[in-house]
């Protein structure tokens, strides 16, 4: 018996599904039913009356949770009902376009006449389905404005923290949402090959155009779906992984507070940094890495080409890329921007990132942190404290990033 997550159920001696479940570990879920003592009576009248168990092996326990309930739709087992103590079961339910959106109800609030292909369920915990439905919104966010909010072009809550993609405020175009909301429902469906294949078209669409960031979310997404080792939907607030990252956090705070207006709790999760690449402006590359409560996550990383200058013109270019990136909100709000560069690549910035966000650079020879407020800037010395490595160590993975993809552009050029 397998130690994975799963979906197990059991037949009677007419080869009628009584009960389905899942598991999080099959072996020890169906172990614990050869334990008579410990069954509530129901249970043990199920166990009396099956003669047969069969079982299924899932990636995830996502994928268990939603295979249960199509089955559970499907075949409409009795003790699922019993056992159950009555409660009325959960359904997720899609609202009517064109600000389509999933909501979680009982099976009693279900909308009238509502299409069968428009609802899914039963799932036997509320709390799992609300997991669920997280789980979704980070794989391919959605919207969930109002009515009222959808006309106004106000944003919905979900804008706010990087889990809508716009649409309430005219940033994602309708076609791309329904192509959204059927991947959702394949999604349910337990189709995870389908939206696989399909996304993988999309990837070689965005590469043949050399929209590369695009590509790259697409290419996210896939790897989200084919996640086998973990069962994906715990969204925690990352924690800060040792003291030694969290001291260089806090000097940074510190120094960034001396030449910024920040309040004395400012959070520094997420820091971006970013560096261009070129030989005399020649195939010029960008790129964007990410820190992560004082980690570097390379997962996150970006590369940019730049397309609107073939001549040397760093700040121009860091304005092209900048300009990319704040257009993907699906990537979050950094908590702070780092540029490799002076004061022309720092005004560069200041001026086409519209974020209410720290926003620096970093200078060599003498290496010094640079800073702007009221059109004045402020230096800060790097020195040999935890702060400065951080700094350091965003700087170089920066300039590695960007010469990385400039080398390969280069050699496919040359």
């Amino acid at each position: 018996m397998s130690t994975s997550s799963g979906v197990y159920w059991f037949k009677n001696a007419d080869n009628e599904i009584l009960y389905i479940g899942k598991a999080k570990n099959l072996k020890q879920r169906i172990g614990s039913y050869k334990l008579p003592r410990i069954l509530d009576p129901k249970t043990a009248k199920l166990v009396s009356l099956a003669v047969s168990l069969h079982c299924q092996v899932t990636d995830t326990e996502i994928d268990a949770l939603i295979l249960e309930a199509n089955l559970i739709n499907q075949y409409q087992p009795p003790y699922n009902r019993l056992l159950k103590d009555d409660k009325t079961p959960c359904y997720l339910y899609f609202t009517k376009p064109p600000a389509s959106t999933l909501k979680i109800v009982r099976f009693t609030d279900l909308p009238a006449r509502l299409p069968k292909k428009d609802y899914f369920g039963p799932f036997q915990s509320a709390f799992e389905l609300k997991k669920l439905v997280l789980h979704i919104r980070h794989l391919f966010p959605f919207c969930s404005a109002t009515p009222k909010q959808y006309t106004d072009k106000k944003a919905c809550f979900y804008y706010h923290i990087h889990l809508c993609p716009g649409l309430c405020v005219g940033q994602f175009s309708l076609d791309e949402y329904r192509i959204r909301m059927k991947q959702i429902r394949q999604f349910l469906r337990g189709q995870k090959k389908g939206i696989i294949r399909s996304l993988r078209t999309d990837i070689k669409k965005a590469i043949t155009s050399e929209n590369f960031e695009e590509a790259q979310v697409k290419k996210e997404q896939i790897a989200l779906l084919q996640f086998k080792s973990k069962p994906g939907f715990d969204y925690e607030v990352p924690f800060i992984k040792s003291g030694r990252n969290n001291e260089s956090l806090h000097q940074l705070l510190q120094v960034l507070k001396k030449g910024l207006s920040l309040p004395a709790t400012y959070p520094l999760h997420r820091i971006e940094g970013y560096d261009i690449s070129n030989i005399q402006g020649k195939w010029a590359t960008g790129s964007m890495v990410v820190c992560e409560n004082g980690s570097m996550n390379s997962a996150l990383y970006r590369h940019f080409k730049i397309k609107t200058k073939n001549t040397p013109d760093d700040p121009a270019m860091m304005t092209e890329m900048l300009q990319r990136r704040v257009k993907h909100r699906e990537w979050g709000i950094p908590n702070a921007i780092c540029i490799d560069g002076g004061k022309t690549q720092l005004n560069a910035a200041l001026k086409c990132v519209p974020w209410n966000i720290p926003i620096f650079s970093l200078v060599k020879k003498p290496e010094r942190l640079l800073m702007k407020k009221a059109g004045r800037f402020y230096a800060i010395p790097l020195g040999d404290n935890a702060f400065s490595k951080l700094l350091r160590v965003i700087r170089d993975e920066s300039h590695r990033f960007a010469r990385r993809y400039h080398r390969r552009l280069t050699l496919n050029i040359r």
